[in-house]
């Protein structure tokens, strides 16, 4: 199953791609009052590698700058240099990450090499050097989702193997091991157009629209819930929540906010919802123009279909609200919106 390219948002954070995906970074720039986490990276609810940097004076400038306006033509010159700025936080980010069991590839139409199925080895090696080589060491590692391809975690009693195998052994470096993890889910999280049920560790028809409810609401849970044995380094406090870092000897300060997104239009809750890739196999044709009420979504089935979106727009909805509520209401020198889609 192909993964569907959407857009990429950074504004203001550097992001190195780790692997592909949908990544969004958006920063709010707004000054506003109490932030609702604590100063050395701490969350509170009702987080593609790459490296987000805060200079010490509280900005994201990269460099101290010079500006020269000609008033004769209207035209100005700016300078910069990055070298010359203290940056006193940093931050990794990564998404779309979570490699599957057996290392099947996403991308063998378009030339599939053993470099896909090695990925997230290459990037986990990259991000430990980075951490190691830094002036300043990331304070915590954002993720964006799509933690666990294809389907997400299917149940309980492997949720612990599953997350040891492709998330603990992976980042297991010594300069990263520790970092927290600040996560929101994607699409694959919540079952990635297969289908949501399961029935011991394997995805399964629902049988009705309560059963699929309930389905999606242990997708979240059972990652909501995990303890990482490295100093409960994963963190995923609900559907919105807010996480703070802060450097004490220069004030600066970072509000993470952290937001589920998959009510998105595209490649989110409909073909989440549809389960194409359960009810017609592996047919990219069928699922590549499904749509509600089809055969091959929810079986035809519009009630369980429509009680997934309602779902997945609850949760966006009551994040989005909280979200503009928290951002009005917080201090921190820089805002950061962290979600699988553009919120």
């Amino acid at each position: 199953m192909a993964i569907p390219r959407r857009a990429l948002i950074i504004i203001g954070v550097v992001v190195v791609l780790a692997i592909v995906g949908v990544i969004v970074g958006v920063v709010v720039t707004k000054d506003s009052s109490s932030s609702t986490s604590t100063s050395d990276g701490t969350s509170s609810g009702s987080t593609s590698s790459g490296s987000t940097t805060t200079s010490s004076g509280g900005t994201t400038k990269s460099s101290s700058s010079t500006k020269k306006t000609s008033t004769s033509s209207g035209s100005s010159t700016i300078t910069s240099d990055p070298t010359s700025v203290t940056y006193s936080l940093a931050a990794f980010a990564i998404g779309d990450w979570g490699t599957t069991v057996t290392q099947d590839s996403c991308c063998q139409s378009s030339g599939y090499t053993d470099y896909d199925i090695n990925a997230e080895n290459v990037v986990a090696n990259v991000m430990n050097q980075q951490a190691a080589d830094a002036e300043v060491a990331p304070k915590v590692v954002i993720g964006h989702g799509d933690n666990f391809y294809w389907s997400g975690i299917n149940s309980e009693d492997g949720r612990d193997s599953r997350f040891t195998t492709t998330f603990e052994d992976k980042f297991d470096g010594d300069n990263i091991k520790t970092i927290p993890w600040v996560n929101v889910l994607g699409n694959h999280d919540y079952g990635g157009a297969d289908y949501i049920c399961s029935s011991g560790d394997n995805t399964a028809k629902c049988s009705d629209s309560t059963e699929l409810v309930t389905a999606l609401k242990n997708k979240f849970s059972w990652q909501s819930g995990y303890t990482s044995p490295n100093d409960d380094r994963w963190i995923l406090e609900d559907h919105f929540y807010v996480y703070t870092i802060e450097d004490s000897t220069s004030g600066v300060s970072i509000d993470i906010f952290n937001i589920d997104s998959n009510d998105a239009d595209s490649h989110g809750a409909q073909e989440t919802c549809c389960q194409c890739y359960g009810y017609a196999g592996d047919d990219d044709d069928t699922c590549d123009n499904i749509s509600r009420g089809d055969d091959a979504c929810c079986g035809g089935d519009t009630d369980m279909y429509d009680a997934c979106v309602d779902q997945l727009t609850s949760w966006a909805d009551d994040s989005r609200t909280q979200l503009a509520a928290n951002i009005a209401n917080s201090t921190a020198t820089w805002k950061i919106v962290n979600s699988h889609y553009n919120p």
